[in-house]
C-alpha cells in the first residue's frame, strides 16, 4: 500500500536558513522531487494517512520528529524510488534523517527513532515496504566544504554561499569501513 522511505537531504530541501531537523516526516499530499544530482524532477504521491499515523505514533512515544506539509525530496529519495517504482504507482511516506549537517543524531538516537518508527508502523493496518537509503562512507564536497560543515552551529549561514554543495565532488566509498560498520551493527557492537 505504501513505501516508507528513510533518506537524507543534501541541504536542498532543508537548509541552514530554514532549519535542519534531525528527523522529519512528510505529510503533505505530494513529495516534490527536486531534480538534483542528475535526476529528473518528479512528483510522487504521499500516503497521507500512513504518514500521519507514523508521525503521531512516533510523537506519542516521545520522539522529537518534525513534519512538513510542503514535502520536498532530493536524489537520495528519488533514485531508489525510480528503481523500485518507476511509474510512481505506489504512494510513499518520506522520512528524512539529518546525516549531513552537524550536529547529527547519535547512533543511539537513530536506533531509538528506528524502534519508535517500527512500533508506529506496526500499528498501521496495511502493507508497507520500508526502504532506507544512503551511503555510509562517502562524503559530499571538497575538503574546504567538509571543514566548513564541521563548524559550530550558528556560524555557517553567513559563509554558506562560499561553500556550495557540489555533488560531483563526492568522495570514494571506503568498502572496508562499510563492511566493518555493517558487521558491528549486525553484532550489536554500536
Amino acid at each position: 500500500d505504501a513505501i516508507v522511505i528513510l533518506a537524507t537531504d543534501h541541504m536542498k530541501a532543508w537548509t541552514l536558513a530554514g532549519g535542519v531537523p534531525q528527523f522529519a516526516v512528510g505529510v503533505g499530499p505530494t513529495a516534490h522531487g527536486l531534480g538534483d544530482g542528475g535526476v529528473a524532477a518528479r512528483d510522487i504521491a504521499v500516503h497521507q494517512e500512513f504518514a500521519a499515523a507514523l508521525l503521531e505514533g512516533c510523537v506519542n512515544q516521545g520522539a522529537d520528529v518534525t513534519f512538513t506539509e510542503d514535502v520536498r525530496i532530493d536524489h537520495s529519495f528519488v533514485v531508489p524510488l525510480t528503481l523500485l517504482d518507476p511509474d510512481g504507482a505506489i504512494p510513499i511516506v518520506p522520512v528524512t534523517q539529518n546525516c549531513n549537517v552537524p550536529p547529527r543524531p547519535t547512533f543511539e538516537r537513530s536506533f531509538s527513532f528506528g524502534q519508535q518508527a517500527r512500533k508506529a508502523l506496526d500499528a498501521i493496518d496495511g502493507r508497507i515496504v520500508f526502504v532506507a537509503t544512503g551511503g555510509l562512507s562517502h562524503w559530499v564536497g571538497d575538503e574546504a566544504r567538509r571543514a566548513f560543515m564541521l563548524r559550530r552551529p550558528g556560524t555557517r549561514l553567513p559563509d554558506l554561499a562560499n561553500h556550495p554543495v557540489e555533488l560531483e565532488e563526492t568522495g570514494p566509498v571506503n568498502e572496508k569501513f562499510d563492511s566493518d560498520f555493517l558487521a558491528a551493527t549486525q553484532d550489536s557492537r554500536l
